[in-house]
């Protein structure tokens, strides 16, 4: 798989971008955003980084091109099995202990990722998943799949609406994230005709 990820930071969340930037140097900036990468995409390459640091308009953007040659496992010589989500977001939520003492604060924050797979050449969508969508006071999250033109078309959000989510509604919380964790690991399967 080849492509450019296109990250698009505003508001309180661009300072975030930029205070990484500015605290790392060059190489090392490299090396973090590599890691994230590989942290999905196993073997991923980093082939280059652009930034557009709009400190005036609050806004800083972020282009990451990058290559990962085994990404899509071939099994039995004619089924391709990739999962759609390529990379996780950079400021992820892991809520994994049982029980929690203290309420869990989130922040406001919307996220979509549109990504656009061309089939390779003598392959076609054999299995995808169902679409996804997660609603809760505090945040909803979907996901959308759909073949037109030779290309499978992915699409995911996420919006999270500020708030303190009570030590007695927990759960909730870790169950819409756990679900959010199973949805992004869904595999799809193409099938070589």
């Amino acid at each position: 798989i080849k492509g450019v990820i296109r990250e698009i930071a505003n508001g309180q969340e661009s300072t975030l971008f930029r205070a990484q930037r500015r605290m790392l140097s060059a190489d090392d900036y490299s090396k973090m955003i590599e890691g994230w990468l590989t942290r999905a995409a196993t073997g991923a390459q980093l082939i280059k980084i652009t930034q557009n640091d709009k400190q005036a308009t609050a806004s800083f953007d972020l282009d990451v091109e990058f290559s990962a040659p085994r990404y899509a496992q071939l099994m039995q010589n004619r089924l391709l099995v990739f999962k759609p989500v390529i990379v996780g977001r950079r400021g992820g939520i892991f809520l994994t202990e049982p029980k929690r003492d203290q309420p869990v604060m989130l922040d406001s924050n919307s996220m979509k990722e549109t990504v656009t797979f061309n089939l390779p050449p003598g392959f076609v969508v054999d299995e995808m998943p169902d679409a996804v969508t997660l609603e809760m006071p505090f945040g909803k999250y979907t996901t959308r799949y759909e073949v037109k033109d030779k290309k499978l078309v992915f699409t995911r959000s996420l919006v999270t609406t500020r708030t303190t989510v009570p030590v007695d509604k927990y759960n909730s919380v870790k169950d819409f994230y756990s679900k959010i964790m199973a949805a992004e690991q869904s595999p799809v399967v193409l099938l070589k005709k």
